[in-house]
């Protein structure tokens, strides 16, 4: 299985792109869950960069964590 998180207001990853990677991995068949984090920018979870975002962050750890758990 394939998490991705993403920011919602990434720049550099467009909603588009984004809806292209789950369209993609739901057409081969690939067990995947997609996150777009409304509030998050490109390296939302990086607490060492200006666009650190610490809701964004807890978010996706939380979301990280619970899906380790179901698929480990």
């Amino acid at each position: 299985p394939i998490l991705m998180l993403f920011g919602g207001k990434a720049q550099s990853i467009p909603a588009e792109d984004v809806a292209q990677i789950d369209a993609t991995l739901t057409a081969l068949g690939k067990a995947h869950t997609i996150v777009t984090l409304p509030d998050g920018g490109h390296g939302f979870a990086c607490d060492d960069r200006a666009a650190f975002h610490q809701p964004s962050s807890d978010e996706a750890w939380a979301i990280t964590y619970e899906w380790l758990g179901r698929n480990l």
